[in-house]
């Protein structure tokens, strides 16, 4: 009975007067029968048993400023991303803005840690010599024009609408917003806009004709909601806000109109005044 073999970095095992065994990427069966066919000449009628106790000799990196760092053995029933993660204590960090990318073979891979959760399809098993990284990544928008107060924001939460951005920044501004011009420009997939609004905002054309645009890539896209109307307000709590959009609410149109009569109202006020303390003293005067 031998002792616990450590597996080598070239992917070999030492056994007394069989030598060095090649046991990376081979069975249990295979590496007995490879034990056996070393010791035939050297024993009568040998026997090898093998068991794999432990996967230390693979592991799996898991790092980043989301989660505690650890180098995590991979059992020989596998390890998936999610039980990796769970393994050295889960996210430091909020789910909604933590990201995990994994890097394999000089390739990576990222996606939100949500999306992750949400999609059994993507908790792969992990391989030796993967790192996995997790960082936070703070969600955002920016909130421009008439509102009450114009910034750059966290998104509140798993999921936040267009109201709830709204009602962040103070709302609209009573004396200068336009109700019916608010606005959310954004960058989509021009694939996926395609499919979605197909016949309502865009046509196919034939692949000749000079004046068509090929939809590819991210195209930017303003989605309009008019506050005056019940179904607007209804569109703006169901509208979620992403990270990076910008909300911009217009102008009411009389307000350039109000910005001049107010600047003139400035200048004029001072002289009215003077003219009616002018009028009182001559009054005074008279008596």
């Amino acid at each position: 009975h031998l002792p616990a073999q450590q597996v080598a970095r070239d992917g070999s095992i030492t056994i007394p007067y069989a030598g060095r065994i090649r046991v990376a990427g081979s069975t249990a069966a295979t590496v007995e029968k490879r034990i056996v066919a070393a010791l035939k000449d050297r024993a009568i009628e040998p026997q090898a048993v093998v068991a794999v106790s432990q996967g230390n000799s693979t592991t799996v990196t898991v790092t980043g400023d989301a989660i505690g760092g650890a180098s995590v053995p991979i059992p020989t029933s596998g390890l998936k991303i999610l039980d990796l993660i769970a393994r050295v204590g889960g996210p430091k960090t909020p789910i909604f803005e933590t990201a995990v990318s994994l890097t394999r073979g000089g390739r990576t891979v990222q996606m939100p840690f949500s999306e992750l959760v949400d999609d059994p399809t993507e908790d792969v098993y992990v391989r030796p010599g993967d790192v996995v990284l997790m960082t936070r990544q703070p969600r955002t928008y920016v909130a421009l024009g008439a509102t009450g107060r114009s910034d750059q924001l966290p998104l509140q939460g798993y999921e936040m609408s267009l109201a709830e951005a709204l009602a962040q920044v103070g709302g609209l501004n009573p004396a200068l917003a336009n109700p019916m011009g608010v606005f959310v420009l954004r960058r989509e997939a021009g694939a996926e806009m395609l499919a979605r609004y197909e016949g309502e905002a865009f046509k196919r054309s034939d692949p000749g004709d000079p004046e068509a645009t090929r939809l590819t890539g991210q195209v930017p896209v303003v989605y309009r909601f008019n506050l005056r109307e019940p179904s607007g307000l209804i569109f703006a709590q169901d509208f979620k806000i992403r990270s990076g959009d910008m909300v911009y609410v217009a102008t009411a149109p009389y307000v350039p109109v109000k910005q001049v009569f107010d600047a003139f109202n400035g200048l004029v006020t001072p002289a009215l005044s003077a003219v009616n303390t002018t009028t009182a003293l001559s009054l005074r005067l008279s008596k």
